[in-house]
């Protein structure tokens, strides 16, 4: 550890007059090259010499359909009034229980399909679990609990 009167000068250090020099040109360039540096910022123009093209926004066309060739479907695809039951009932029911959706499934998550049937008659069908969502399959299926049960077993009649 040195006192103060032992610190080595800089010139002890091996420091020269000529390297201070040096430190000292080379500081005088930077601020000189900063200087230019900020001179050519302040020479940039900030805004484009091009006008900017003004947008004019229109409004889309309203395209009028033909509504006489569109297909009003009023029934499902397939024929649940094929089976031997009241079919204005059966298809209150299917409405009532799925509103016609092949894909339902009930807020408990027990009942599927377009006549929400129950996961407790899974037993009966070996694919039900793969099928209860193809609308003819899970119509047979609760024409087959109709015949066995009646409009009963569903809470919608």
């Amino acid at each position: 550890m040195f006192t103060n009167s032992a610190r080595p000068s800089p010139t002890a250090r091996g420091a020269s007059a000529g390297h201070d020099n040096n430190d000292n040109l080379l500081l005088s360039a930077m601020r000189q090259n900063r200087e230019r540096a900020l001179a050519d910022a302040r020479l940039v123009p900030l805004a484009s010499p091009e006008a900017v093209p003004t947008l004019r926004l229109e409004p889309e066309p309203v395209v009028r359909a033909d509504i006489s060739t569109l297909a009003v479907v009023e029934e499902p695809a397939f024929d649940i009034c094929g089976y031997d039951w009241n079919c204005p009932e059966a298809e209150r029911i299917v409405w009532c229980e799925s509103r016609f959706d092949p894909m339902a499934i009930s807020w408990t998550g027990e009942s599927f399909g377009l006549f929400q049937l129950n996961q407790v008659h899974a037993y009966r069908w070996p694919t039900f679990w793969s099928e209860w969502m193809i609308p003819e399959v899970n119509t047979a299926w609760a024409y087959e609990l109709y015949l066995e049960q009646g409009w009963g077993i569903w809470e919608c009649r």
